[in-house]
């Protein structure tokens, strides 16, 4: 067997290999986002890491040194504060820290396969059926999700109980019942939405708008439902980005995205000014940065000015339990659970990854907006499918080589 008939015969096996792996990618990522909570999903997501860290992790790669320096000063975290706090997590508490690790220890722990659009035409549509069943009252769809995907939270307003109470005052532009869908949290529904958003808009960025419409039009409906003003901006500037890099070989690209900025702010302007902004709890980001935003930071305030200088630097180790602080958000979280050292590290982590992440994926980073009001790694779910993603955008892109190296060797015998 010749030298072309071996790289022949290699290619025609990654072939295979690759269709075998974008659906484990695509059971992966519907496993993340659909999986019923219980005690059976807290125990799988750390085994599904450990299977496809196996599979597909490159313990060679570019990002070693970083995350060395996170995992020891996780490590540390633990050892001075974790140790004597330990009595106050639950198994849940000590799985999240497990799968943390696991996730930065792996990563990236995907390959840059193309996930079939089925899986993500399935995602979508299996939440906005969530969504409106509500609005439509379908009782046994209800009673599916509800049974299925049960609130664990303390929140009574949104119990599917008080859902199906208030069912004729849903719509979905009414700000006061938001739509959550299976998550019953919409700001969790609304993350989940973008997430989708954009893998879907990275997978597709080859192919004409008009193939892209029926998704982008469900996904854009399903966010405004949840009326979430952060999964309505970030949806957006994906949006924006995306059509960016469409029009950028045309050489019109600049001119696109100043019309397309100016427009946006106007419109934005205009409808959050007016009596719509009431009605649509979307439009309304005046109330998310006199509310919202300020209670964060001066929770994050508080927390600073009673820490001690250890705390500040390497965190508390857990942020579960009753006498744990919730800054309802990642940044916050974060600094409180790991210290100021890590969240400097990981930040780096992120710098690292954009640069090494092709310019046509690079809309994915949009989702790290969600680390203002929300929640990304330090989510059990979350963290799971955002990082799986993020591992496929920034993985090796072996294989276009490996077709050029190919169809080099083939003019050359051809010759």
């Amino acid at each position: 067997m010749n030298q072309f008939q071996i790289a022949n015969n290699n290619i025609h096996i990654s072939k295979r290999q690759r269709n075998i792996d974008k659906h484990i990618l695509g059971l992966a990522l519907m496993f993340g986002f659909f999986m019923p909570n219980g005690n059976l999903f807290y125990l799988l997501v750390p085994v599904v890491i450990f299977i496809l860290g196996l599979r597909f992790s490159n313990f060679n790669n570019h990002y070693n040194f970083i995350k060395i320096v996170l995992i020891l000063l996780i490590s540390m975290s633990f050892l001075l504060f974790g140790i004597t706090n330990v009595d106050r997590m639950d198994v849940k508490g000590l799985l999240r820290n497990i799968v943390i690790l696991e996730l930065i220890f792996f990563f990236p722990f995907s390959k840059n396969v193309k996930i079939p659009n089925f899986y993500l035409y399935f995602g979508v549509i299996y939440i906005f059926i969530s969504q409106i069943s509500y609005i439509l009252g379908i009782g046994s769809i209800i009673s599916f999700f509800t049974s299925n995907y049960p609130y664990e939270g303390d929140a009574y307003y949104y119990k599917a109980d008080y859902l199906m109470a208030h069912a004729n005052n849903m719509s979905l532009t009414n700000r006061n019942f938001r739509l959550g869908g299976l998550y019953l949290n919409p700001n969790q529904c609304a993350r989940y939405l973008t997430i989708l958003f954009a893998v879907f808009l990275c997978e597709n960025h080859k192919k004409k708008i008009k193939h892209l419409l029926p998704f982008i039009g469900i996904t854009i409906l399903a966010i405004v439902a949840t009326g979430s003003r952060t999964g309505f901006l970030i949806a957006a500037l994906m949006l924006l980005w995306f059509f960016y890099r469409k029009t950028e070989k045309s050489g019109y690209a600049s001119k696109f995205l100043f019309i397309s900025l100016v427009g946006f702010i106007g419109v934005f302007v205009f409808l959050s000014a007016g009596e719509l902004s009431q009605s649509m709890r979307f439009l309304d980001f005046n109330e998310g940065v006199d509310k919202s935003l300020s209670m964060k930071i001066q929770i994050f305030i508080d927390y600073l000015s009673n820490s001690s200088l250890i705390q500040t630097l390497f965190g508390n180790f857990s942020n579960d339990g009753l006498s744990a602080i919730q800054f309802d958000s990642e940044w916050g979280d974060l600094f409180y659970r790991y210290g100021l050292l890590f969240v400097l590290a990981f930040i780096l982590f992120y710098i690292l990854v954009f640069r090494n992440t092709a310019p046509e994926y690079r809309l994915y980073f949009f989702i790290l907006l969600w680390v203002i009001s929300s929640t990304l790694v330090l989510s059990y779910r979350a963290g799971f499918v955002f990082l799986l993603c993020l591992s496929k955008y920034t993985s090796d892109l072996w294989y276009p080589q490996a077709k050029k190296w190919f169809a080099k060797k083939q003019f050359r015998y051809n010759k």
